[in-house]
């Protein structure tokens, strides 16, 4: 039997449109014809199409597969699947990346990749033991081990971020025993993304180890940390004490949205 299917057809090799082009399927070696100039030459490069106000239909198994509309961008009325591990969707030539999704961008616009914000929510707490004698000049990250880290920016555990999203609230709570630092130094917390090295300037709060329960507001930043992030809450004591107090007790709560 002899199988024939007819498209128009642009030729890069010698920039001719064809109409009528025949595509013969009989034997073991087909071969492509057209209507007004016979057979395109060997190597070429061309493009298929279907006339004007003609939509073209590519079937398989018996069933339209591919639909190139007469206007409009083209239909997969069956779906696709996107095999094996290298096998990217993209949008304007980007995959976006791990965890992002396709935003869209209304009618007749090309969908960007967007990341989660608002859903999936989550919050830590944290506390440490007593810091003795905190030194001057040192900032201090709270480990999620619930212990103190008397290093500068490496805590061994810092906290990780379960999602990405916006850093929505954070409460800082102190406790002082002993001698109290009467001189007001002052005293800063704030969250650290370790793997950004970067402060969170949002969630800086500042106070004094006066009394026994110093007051810090609580903070309502706007910050975004990205999943995956490794983070800790800090707090960084003055140059030079006054009066060194004793001993001093952290608790910090984030919640990211």
């Amino acid at each position: 039997s002899r199988s024939l299917i007819q498209w128009w057809i642009h030729n890069y090799t010698d920039s001719n449109d064809y109409n009528g082009v025949e595509l013969n399927l009989s034997g073991s070696n087909g071969s492509l014809l057209t209507a007004n100039s016979g057979s395109v030459g060997a190597d070429s490069l061309f493009d298929f199409g279907c006339g004007t106000g003609t939509e073209c239909d590519f079937y398989g198994n018996g069933t339209a597969q591919i639909k190139l509309p007469t206007s409009g961008p083209p239909a997969l009325p069956t779906g696709a699947n996107l095999s094996g591990g290298t096998a990217p969707l993209e949008a304007n030539g980007s995959a976006g990346n791990s965890g992002q999704y396709l935003e869209s961008q209304g009618a007749g616009n090309t969908p960007t990749w967007g990341t989660p914000s608002g859903a999936g929510g989550w919050s830590f707490v944290e506390s440490t033991g007593a810091i003795a004698s905190p030194a001057a000049g040192s900032t201090y990250g709270i480990q999620s081990t619930n212990t103190i880290g008397a290093v500068t920016t490496t805590p061994n555990w810092p906290l990780v971020a379960p999602s990405s999203c916006t850093l929505s609230s954070v409460q800082y709570q102190v406790d002082v025993s002993g001698t109290k630092d009467t001189s007001a130094d002052t005293v800063t917390f704030a969250v650290y993304d370790q793997t950004k090295t970067t402060t969170f300037t949002d969630t800086e709060a500042t106070t004094q180890f006066e009394t026994t329960a110093p007051s810090i507001s609580q903070l309502f930043p706007s910050d975004s940390i990205s999943q995956g992030d490794k983070f800790y809450c800090t707090m960084t004591t003055p140059a030079s004490w006054g009066t060194q107090p004793t001993n001093v007790y952290i608790g910090c709560q984030v919640w990211c949205h």
